[in-house]
């Protein structure tokens, strides 16, 4: 009897039971049946597909049974996004990474991965027409190249230039972490990368524009 009474001493600063028959852990008010208030949730032996190195999904069957099942294929494991930042030059010859293109994130599983970039080169002077690349890096490996020409504008006009865009598809994608990443490399004269178009003298650009000049890179990984 005093075994039994020690081990309820011992459980209870961790659960509480209410009066509406609701259990919580790690909480005095649980407002569920089940209220787990901090901490991860782990179930040893639930239904089937245990012990595999892939994550599983866990559904609840038509009698309200817990249960794994397999990703299905062609299915979104996850999708990233990263926005250049501060505005940068990049000199002739020069190779850099471009200012906030960078985006480290972690597959679980052999995935296929879409990763899509762009970015807006511009001349840093008047009169000085460049021209350069801009190239994916996965991994700390390029994986592909885009060409890029940007030149001065006529009178009334600001520097002109054209997005420099591209994707990638990589099947096999292997489970961990991953960081990709953009770099550009100036062929002719100083070229400029996440241009402030208000700062940079674009007529009727306002604060709510401030992305309109910003590198881009995002991925799509697929089960």
């Amino acid at each position: 009897m005093k075994n039994i009474i020690f081990a309820i001493l011992l459980i209870l600063p961790f659960v509480a039971y209410s009066q509406t028959g609701n259990v919580g852990i790690n909480t005095t008010t649980p407002t569920e049946t089940l209220d787990v208030a901090t901490g991860n949730v782990r179930v040893r032996n639930i239904n089937s597909n245990i012990g595999t190195a892939t994550d599983r999904i866990v559904v609840a069957d038509a009698a309200g049974v817990l249960k794994t099942v397999v990703a299905a294929a062609g299915s979104i494991q996850l999708i990233k996004e990263a926005i250049g930042t501060t505005p940068q030059t990049i000199a002739q010859n020069v190779t850099a990474d471009i200012n906030g293109a960078t985006l480290t994130f972690t597959t679980t599983g052999t995935t296929t991965a879409l990763i899509t970039y762009s970015a807006l080169p511009l001349p840093n002077a008047a009169a000085a027409p460049v021209q350069g690349s801009i190239d994916l890096i996965v991994d700390g490996v390029k994986t592909i190249s885009s060409y890029y020409s940007s030149a001065d504008a006529p009178s009334g006009l600001v520097r002109l230039g054209n997005y420099s865009t591209t994707q990638k598809v990589i099947s096999n994608f292997p489970a961990g972490s991953h960081t990709i990443k953009l770099q550009a490399k100036s062929w002719v004269n100083t070229t400029s990368f996440n241009t402030d178009p208000i700062a940079s003298g674009y007529g009727g650009a306002t604060a709510s524009d401030a992305q309109a000049f910003k590198a881009r890179i995002s991925v799509i990984a697929l089960n």
